[in-house]
């Protein structure tokens, strides 16, 4: 009864309000607002998109950030390629080598490998992992359940990203539809019951890529309606993003079809290095532009005491000319 779980639950409610949840984020803006609460245990995360629409590629970005800028664990599930494979996408992201090159190791010269064994991202700490689960077999729900459970001791994850759900073996006896559903929710109780998020991908459909070309991406506005599958993925998750590759080479745009805790309908473009595996934020890039007058600016602050008392020095004798009658001549 409610009686009952009254002195629980202000105990409760004490103990969040003097010691607030941490907030899990990706830096990516555009990503991190529509969510509005963070990347939340037993919360389920979906990047949908046509093949080529760097689903993978976000997901990884989302990943590493969450690893490295805020330490916290990650699981990776590879399921659509080796954990080799991953790791060229994860050396390209975070060493800049170029995606090509590491694809042909011929290529890589031995400054490239020191700058491969030197990169800081093959520790974080003792407390902070990305393992990622190398699948030789289609992995079924069951499967991944347990190896899950299995690991997270050890790994202790925050985020579990599946590359990809509709790559999972399902139970036969069901539809494709319903077996989806069951996969998600099963998923999102591991994740309530170990303390992660789930994040995953999904494809568009033909119609709904065949509205976005004859409309344009804002006009279409795509829904759920348009993941090709399952429309239990609505249903069982907090947030949609819609991937679509912008005209121009290096945007990625990205569309929020749902959003459970924050604002949905937005529709937002992220900047594509696609040739390092990297997707960043436009504010990112506009800031990176800044650096110059950053530099500049910092070098005014630092000047000497004595060169900047003679600035002042200066700019106390020159004579002000104010021309109250007509305010346009002191625009000069």
């Amino acid at each position: 009864t409610l009686e009952d779980l009254k002195t629980g639950y202000i105990a409760d409610l004490e103990s969040k309000r003097k010691n607030p949840e941490e907030i899990i984020k990706c830096f990516i803006p555009e990503i991190d607002d529509p969510i509005n609460v963070g990347f939340k245990a037993g919360h389920l995360t979906l990047f949908a998109g046509d093949v080529g629409s760097h689903k993978t590629n976000t997901m990884l970005n989302v990943a590493l950030n969450i690893y490295d800028k805020q330490k916290k664990s990650v699981l990776f599930v590879a399921l659509e390629m080796s954990a080799f494979d991953l790791m060229n996408r994860i050396i390209s992201n975070r060493v800049g080598i170029e995606f090509t090159k590491m694809a042909k190791p011929q290529l890589l010269t031995d400054d490239d490998l020191t700058s491969i064994t030197n990169c800081n991202i093959w520790c974080q700490g003792s407390d902070v992992k990305f393992a990622i689960l190398d699948a030789s077999d289609r992995t079924t729900v069951h499967q991944l359940k347990s190896e899950i459970e299995k690991h997270a001791v050890y790994v202790k994850p925050r985020v579990v990203v599946i590359d990809y759900i509709a790559l999972m073996g399902v139970d036969k006896e069901l539809r494709n539809d319903l077996a989806i559903g069951e996969a998600l929710k099963d998923l999102r109780m591991l994740g309530r019951k170990h303390g992660f998020h789930v994040i995953s991908a999904a494809q568009i459909g033909r119609s709904a890529l065949n509205k976005i070309k004859q409309e344009g991406f804002d006009a279409a506005k795509p829904d759920s309606t348009a993941l090709r599958g399952s429309h239990e993925y609505s249903a069982d998750s907090d947030t949609i993003f819609a991937l679509i590759p912008s005209a121009e080479e290096n945007k990625l745009k990205i569309y929020t079809i749902k959003a459970r805790h924050g604002r949905s309908g937005q529709s937002k473009e992220l900047v594509l290095d696609a040739s390092k595996c990297r997707i960043n934020s436009v504010k990112d890039s506009v800031i990176s532009g800044c650096d110059n007058v950053l530099e500049d600016l910092d070098i005014e602050l630092n000047k000497p005491e004595s060169e900047i008392e003679k600035e002042i020095s200066h700019a106390k004798e020159i004579k002000w000319e104010v021309n109250l009658d007509d305010p346009l001549a002191n625009v000069g």
